[in-house]
C-alpha cells in the first residue's frame, strides 16, 4: 500500500519527484492560495476515508536542524474529517544529511520513533489547535531524548 505525502505545490516542478510523489497519491498543497488549500484538503479527506495513508509534516515546511517550528492545527484536519488516526513520528538527525552539509549530502544517523497512535475517537473529542500544541510539546520532548542518544 502506497502512503502518501502532503507537499508544497512547488514539488510539482522537480523532475522525477514530482512523478514519483503523485503516483503514491500525495495532494499538493498551494499556501498562497486559501481556496486552493482547502480544495486539496477536500481532496485528501476523500482519499483518507478511502483508505489512503499519508505523512504530514505539521510544521508546513522543512526543518535546518533547529527548534521546531509551531505546528499547523489545519494538517491534522486530514485525519479528523477522514477519521482516521494519527501516528506521531519523531524524526531526528535528517538535517545532518543534507542541510547542515551546504545542500551536499553525507551519511549519518537518523533515529525515527513512533509514537502511541491517537484514535478518531479521540481526535473527534479534541480542539485541533490544542491538539497540535500537545503533538508538539510531545514530539519536542521525544526529540529531545533521541538528540541525547546521538
Amino acid at each position: 500500500k502506497y502512503i502518501g505525502f502532503v507537499s508544497k505545490v512547488e514539488t510539482q516542478k522537480l523532475p522525477f519527484i514530482s512523478t514519483w510523489i503523485a503516483i503514491i497519491g500525495s495532494i499538493f498543497m498551494n499556501r498562497n492560495d486559501r481556496r486552493a488549500a482547502v480544495q486539496s484538503l477536500k481532496e485528501g479527506i476523500e482519499k483518507v476515508k478511502a483508505g489512503q495513508s499519508f505523512v504530514i509534516f505539521p510544521e508546513g515546511t522543512r526543518n535546518r536542524g533547529g527548534k521546531l517550528v509551531e505546528f499547523k492545527a489545519g494538517a491534522l484536519r486530514l485525519a479528523k474529517d477522514g477519521l482516521a488516526p494519527i501516528v506521531p513520528v519523531v524524526i531526528e538527525g535528517t538535517a545532518d544529511i543534507f542541510e547542515k552539509n551546504n545542500r551536499l549530502i553525507k551519511p549519518s544517523h537518523v533515529f525515527i520513533k513512533f509514537l502511541p497512535a491517537i484514535s478518531n475517537e479521540e481526535l473527534q473529542q479534541k480542539d485541533m489547535v490544542q491538539l497540535a500544541g500537545e503533538l508538539y510539546e510531545t514530539i519536542d520532548r521525544e526529540r529531545e531524548q533521541l538528540r541525547a542518544l546521538n
